[in-house]
């Protein structure tokens, strides 16, 4: 048996403020699997698209998954739903949300899965996206040479 090799991955995870709780399900789902991720500072941030909805609070987590990004995808569904996730239109309220921002040196284009995320550079991820950048430093984890390496906040 060949052994598994982890990939390094970088989650969005966020939720509408006032479905706060529904984060503590994912997180709680998330490190059943993945015991040694390591989450930024949550963000509190207005809503994205359609701004006449409650703020989103975001964060993002840094993990080692040996899994296939589509097994990945296929997987944080499972726990979207889990979380009580309802289905709604684009730019709608999230009881949950989480998506793959990067995944190793990965570059996937495909109908239901594309990495790099095409949203991960938003101005609202950014601070947090440091956060974790400097939480893997601090954890001696280096990123993936193809990830981006901020040193400060673009302006």
């Amino acid at each position: 048996m060949l052994p598994r090799i982890s990939k390094s991955v970088l989650l969005s995870v966020g939720a509408s403020q006032r479905y706060s709780r529904h984060l503590l399900c994912a997180f709680y789902e998330l490190t059943l699997v993945f015991p040694n991720i390591l989450v930024s500072e949550g963000r509190k941030t207005a809503a994205w698209g359609d701004k006449s909805h409650s703020d989103f609070i975001n964060y993002i987590a840094f993990m080692k998954a040996d899994m296939s990004a589509e097994s990945l995808l296929f997987f944080l569904k499972e726990i979207e739903k889990r979380c009580k996730r309802q289905p709604r239109t684009r730019w709608q309220e999230r009881e949950v949300d989480l998506d793959i921002l990067f995944y190793e040196d990965a570059s996937i284009d495909l109908p239901h899965l594309h990495i790099p995320h095409p949203g991960w550079s938003r101005p609202y991820l950014l601070p947090i996206y440091l956060d974790i950048q400097k939480k893997c430093q601090d954890a001696n984890i280096v990123f993936p040479r193809t990830w981006p390496d901020f040193h400060h906040i673009p302006e």
